[in-house]
């Protein structure tokens, strides 16, 4: 069974509840939470913790520049 870190999502907002708590779940128990959820009416679902990636660099940017006052 695999288990991966969850975390726990208002389903208007998009708002984690508490973004340092994940929890490692399995699947099965992310479904099973999740209709739990549902059947009371909780305005929060679980999801999987998305990958995190980071880009860094530099850009430069450059633009030709016209003088129209002098055309």
């Amino acid at each position: 069974m695999q288990r991966k870190k969850a975390e726990l999502v208002h389903i208007v907002s998009a708002e984690v509840l508490q973004p340092g708590w994940t929890p490692t779940i399995s699947q099965e128990e992310l479904n099973e939470a999740n209709e739990r959820l549902e059947v009371v009416h909780n305005q929060y679902r679980w999801r999987w913790l998305g990958n995190v990636i980071t880009l860094s660099g530099s850009v430069t940017l450059h633009a030709e520049a016209h003088n129209v006052a002098a055309a």
